[in-house]
C-alpha cells in the first residue's frame, strides 16, 4: 500500500508538472505576443514620426474611450483627413483577404477589421465635432511579413504595409487647411488621453511653411524650441526696431558719410597747398590823343 501510496504522489506531482509546464508555455507564448505588438507599434510610431510637425500631426497609444482598457495604436491627422491605425506584428505567413473578413494561418480575424472599424467610428464622433466634412478612416498596417502587397481597402478599412503609410498619406488629395489639422487635432487630443506618458502641446508653428515630409527632431529639442519662442507681438516690435536701425545705418552710410568725408579731405588739402595769391592786373590808361 505504501509503494502505492507513493506512485500515486508520483503520478499527481507529474499531472502537476505538465499543468503548470503547459501554463507556463501559455503565458510564455502570450509574453511574446506582447512584446511582438509593442515592438509593431513602436516602428509604426517611428515610421509616422516622419509627418508629424510637418504639416501632420500623430497622436500615439490612445485611449479609446474614459474608463475603457481598449487603445487606439494611432492616429494621423493632415490635409487629406484623420487616419486611424491599428498596427500588426504577425509573423507565420501572409493575411488573407476574403468575402467573409481576413484570415491568417488558418484562423478567422475578422474581429480585428470589426474592432477597428469601432474604434474609427468612436473617433469620427469626435472629429465630426471639430470639422464636419472632414474624412476618417481606418488602417491595418502590418510590420514584417504580414502584408506583402500594396495597399487594398477592404470591408471598410485600408489593409497595407507599415513602409508604405507615409507614401499612402502624402498621395492623397488635400481637404483641410493647417489651421484646421490643428482644430481637428487639439480635438483628438483633448478626448482622447495618452495612455503612456504625456501629450505634447499642439500648436501652428509647425503646421506653416510645411509642403512636404521632413524629418522630426527629437522631443527634448522641440521642448527647447517651444520655450525659447517668443510671443508674435514682440516678434514684430523687435522686426520694426530692426528696420529702423537698418534705415539709419543706410542714411548714415549713404548721406553723412560721404559729406563728412568730402568736407575733411577738402579741409586736409587746403592745409597742406593753399592757393597762391594772384595780384591784380594793372589798369590800362588809355594815351591822349596828340594836337593837330
Amino acid at each position: 500500500m505504501a509503494a502505492e501510496s507513493g506512485v500515486e504522489r508520483a503520478r499527481h506531482f507529474r499531472d502537476l508538472a505538465d499543468e503548470h509546464q503547459s501554463k507556463a508555455e501559455m503565458y510564455r507564448a502570450r509574453a511574446v505576443a506582447c512584446e511582438k505588438g509593442v515592438f509593431g507599434e513602436a516602428e509604426v510610431a517611428r515610421l509616422l514620426d516622419v509627418l508629424d510637425g510637418a504639416g501632420w500631426r500623430v497622436l500615439n497609444d490612445r485611449y479609446k474611450a474614459a474608463g475603457s482598457p481598449v487603445n487606439i495604436d494611432h492616429i494621423v491627422v493632415g490635409p487629406p483627413g484623420v487616419l486611424v491605425v491599428d498596427a500588426k506584428n504577425w509573423s507565420g505567413g501572409p493575411v488573407r483577404l476574403d468575402a467573409q473578413g481576413m484570415s491568417h494561418r488558418g484562423r478567422r480575424r475578422d474581429k480585428e477589421l470589426t474592432s477597428l472599424r469601432d474604434a474609427v467610428q468612436a473617433v469620427d464622433a469626435h472629429v465630426r465635432r471639430a470639422h464636419s466634412s472632414a474624412v476618417t478612416v481606418g488602417a491595418l498596417a502590418f510590420v514584417g511579413e504580414g502584408w506583402s502587397g500594396e495597399p487594398v481597402f477592404h470591408d471598410g478599412v485600408v489593409v497595407m504595409r507599415a513602409d508604405s503609410l507615409q507614401r499612402w498619406l502624402t498621395s492623397l488629395p488635400g481637404n483641410l487647411t493647417p489651421q484646421q489639422v490643428n482644430l481637428v487635432a487639439s480635438t483628438l487630443d483633448a478626448a482622447l488621453p495618452p495612455r503612456t506618458g504625456s501629450a505634447r502641446p499642439l500648436t501652428l508653428a509647425g503646421l506653416r511653411g510645411a509642403t512636404r515630409p521632413r524629418s522630426a527632431p527629437p522631443a527634448a529639442k522641440r521642448n527647447r524650441v517651444q520655450r525659447r519662442q517668443v510671443p508674435r507681438p514682440r516678434q514684430r516690435q523687435r522686426l520694426r526696431g530692426v528696420l529702423v536701425k537698418g534705415a539709419l545705418a543706410v542714411f548714415f552710410f549713404l548721406v553723412i558719410l560721404p559729406s563728412v568725408i568730402t568736407s575733411a579731405v577738402s579741409d586736409l588739402v587746403e592745409r597742406i597747398a593753399p592757393l597762391p595769391v594772384v595780384s591784380p592786373a594793372p589798369a590800362v590808361v588809355p594815351a591822349e590823343p596828340s594836337g593837330p
